[in-house]
Parts: structure tokens; sequence; C-alpha cells
């Protein structure tokens, strides 16, 4: 699997900034409509995520003023191990500046993200066409 983000710690801050390649030239393997609701709310709430995962933007979030949804940017969860080894847990990823109201995310498998080993679900956010 291709590495697609290269972050940099800056500080002792609780989300650390990174650096990532141009959404654009990311490719993507899904569309919400194909996939299935979430059946699990883990890692839905960024700041719910336990101590013993690093969080980190791994694309500039945004908020649409239209909609009032996050409607692009990603986050991505490192699982610590109690050997301090570090692997990719879960991607977020809000998509591509649509006011859709949904989420995909992506729970990877032994730090793999990849669509054949990982499992991709979708979720509602609470905003925009969601809210009632």
């Amino acid at each position: 699997m291709k590495i697609l983000i290269a972050c940099l710690l800056l500080g002792p801050l609780p989300v650390k900034a990174c650096e990532s390649m141009d959404k654009g030239d990311w490719e993507r393997v899904y569309e919400p409509d194909s996939l299935e609701l979430c059946t699990s709310t883990e890692y839905e709430d960024h700041d719910a995520v336990g101590d013993d995962h690093e969080k980190y933007i791994a694309f500039p979030i945004e908020t649409s003023d239209e909609c009032g949804c996050t409607v692009t940017g990603m986050y991505k969860y490192l699982k610590i191990h109690h050997d301090a080894k570090r692997e990719t847990a879960a991607l977020v990823d809000f998509g591509y500046g649509e006011c859709d109201g949904w989420a995909v995310k992506t729970l990877c498998a032994w730090g793999e993200c990849d669509a054949s080993v990982a499992t991709m679900c979708k979720f509602a956010l609470e905003c925009g066409p969601n809210v009632q």
C-alpha cells in the first residue's frame, strides 16, 4: 500500500497537524451511496477517541456555511500498542465538498486500510439534511 500521508508532529497538541498530498490526488475506491450504515459508533466522535490512540488531521477539515456540515477532510487514528508500536486503526473521510450529511469510516486491519482488507461503512453527520 502506498503511503499517502506524511504527518508532522507539531508540539504537544491533542490533534497533530499534518502535511498531506492534494486530496484531488487521493484515489477514491468507494461511493458513500454504495456503502452500508456503520453498526458501531467507534471513531465517529473525534473527541471521544481514547488515550490509546493518536489523532491526526490527514486532510484539512472544512465545514460548509450553507448546510453546517463538515464537507471535506479526513481524520486518521493510530492505535498505540503496549510496546509503543503504532498502526493505523481507522480513517474518517468527510468527502469532497458536498453537503450530503455523510462521512465514510474505514476500519483498518493490522494497520492496512486498503479496501481489500479494511471494512468501510458510512454514518450520518448531525447536520444539514440529517437534522430534523
